[in-house]
């Protein structure tokens, strides 16, 4: 009875061990699977921590990525339209420069084409992109334009007092030059919105503000409607050539203080750029990391199933020896 009781006993053990193997099998061929070492991070054990703060990391960058993107998108555009505006005004600007001056007024199509020329920088100052106007600062769903008519009407009304002789051309400049932004036509909340801003890193915050309220945008489009609203004086020679001259200055001098602006909207992007190369690059480095936590190693793998098939086709035939040593076999 001894040999029996400990010939059962043996049978017992070794059928644990091949439950037990059999498990590291499955295990393991999930894994060959998978090519994970688990499925969740609680398969990780002591590692678990390091790969949840990794993705977290990981996260964080595909965030501000994405940001920059929609950032860099946004000033791509704003580089189009104000590269568009300023063509336009110096198109009417080179045209006004190569006007001969005397006694005669300037051909009509001169006052044409500076208001073909206001009316597409009125049109591109409301760009907007994804439902985001890119000229309004943070106010991005208010109309920097909010009056197209506004500076026409004011500055008709400055032109009339002109003919009429209630005030001089030097007094007309100057009336023109004081213009509110909303004389110009512009939203009255443009004063008060911020900037345009975007968060690339934990430390690093980039401003690629151009509001439409800045010097250049008004000075261009108060030149523009002189020019546009400019009638001859026989009486006023010399006030006609200095309201002239006055817009061709405005034209000039806006022209010139948006490509500063276009200027520092390259420098934006630029810092932009670098930002989400160095996220791509470090996220490179961490997904080494991560899969070296979270990974296995298939050859290794194959490897210990291999071993393991070998241990349980071993297993299996003491086993069967086992069973076939009955009782008989002793007595």
């Amino acid at each position: 009875m001894s040999i029996a009781t400990s010939n059962i006993g043996q049978t017992t053990h070794m059928n644990a061990l091949l439950r037990n193997l059999r498990g590291q099998m499955s295990t393991a061929q999930s894994q060959l699977a998978s090519g994970l070492k688990s499925e969740s991070f609680s398969g990780l054990g002591t590692d678990a921590t390091i790969s949840v703060s990794m993705r977290g990391d990981l996260a964080r960058m595909d965030t501000y990525i994405s940001s920059i993107n929609t950032a860099l998108g946004n000033t791509e555009i704003m580089d189009k339209a104000v590269n568009n505006m300023t063509s336009s005004a110096r198109a009417v600007l080179t045209t006004l420069v190569g006007q001969l001056r005397g006694g005669d007024a300037v051909s009509e199509s001169v006052n044409i084409s500076a208001a073909n020329a206001l009316d597409s920088i009125q049109n591109l100052i409301n760009t907007s992109l994804n439902g985001r106007l890119l000229f309004a600062g943070d106010a991005i769903e208010s109309a920097p334009m909010a009056d197209e008519d506004a500076l026409n009407t004011n500055i008709q009304a400055e032109m009339a007092a002109w003919q009429a002789g209630t005030q001089d051309a030097a007094t007309t400049i100057a009336n023109i030059d004081a213009f509110s932004d909303t004389d110009i036509g512009l939203s009255g909340g443009l004063a008060a919105a911020g900037g345009t801003t975007v968060r690339v890193d934990d430390n690093l915050t980039v401003d690629y503000t151009i509001k439409a309220n800045n010097d250049g945008f008004k000075d261009i489009m108060k030149g523009l409607a002189i020019i546009e609203n400019l009638e001859y004086k026989s009486n006023d020679v010399e006030g006609y050539w200095a309201l002239y001259d006055s817009a061709m200055g405005l034209i000039d001098s806006g022209s010139r203080a948006l490509d500063v602006d276009v200027a520092n909207l390259a420098l934006a992007s630029n810092a932009m750029d670098d930002a989400a190369s160095r996220h791509e690059e470090t996220k490179v480095v961490m997904d080494k990391m991560i899969g070296q936590v979270e990974d296995v190693d298939t050859a290794e793998i194959l490897t210990r199933l291999q071993n393991m098939q070998t241990q349980l086709e071993i297993s299996y035939r003491i086993i069967s020896s086992m069973q076939e040593t009955s009782l008989v076999n002793y007595l």
